[in-house]
């Protein structure tokens, strides 16, 4: 009996990964960075019973862009967003501080969402919910 209560959990853990449990509804709002003429945000929204849509923009003098993307949280303070169209995908990893006041984006493979001279990277200060 003991060894197919054994086989019946480690069959469970495998048939149902656990998720990474993350910041939660704290990690949503508006989130903004300017300086110089460079101008970056993010709105992020509760989607589902665990997952997220954001809006990324970023504009500067010759440069200019966004994207909506579905996330998942990856980590306790870490929402992973990526989108695919036309065979690209844009990835950014969005951590948050501790205190969820600001998020550091950092992204992977979204130039043709906004350009050779902008980016969306940084960090940003929250400015609303």
């Amino acid at each position: 009996m003991c060894h197919r209560l054994q086989i019946l959990i480690a069959l469970t853990l495998f048939a149902f990964p656990v998720q990474a449990a993350g910041p939660g509804r704290q990690a949503t709002g508006i989130f903004e960075r300017k300086e110089d003429g460079y101008e970056q945000g993010v709105v992020v929204k509760a989607s589902g019973a665990s997952g997220y849509v954001a809006e990324f923009s970023v504009g500067s003098r010759g440069c200019g862009g966004g994207v909506t993307m579905k996330g998942r949280s990856t980590g306790p303070r870490t929402i992973l967003f990526s989108k695919t169209e036309n065979g690209q995908t844009c990835r950014i990893m969005a951590r948050y501080s501790p205190d969820l006041r600001s998020v550091a984006l950092e992204e992977d493979g979204c130039l043709a969402w906004h350009g050779a001279s902008c980016e969306f990277q940084g960090t940003l200060t929250r400015k609303g919910r």
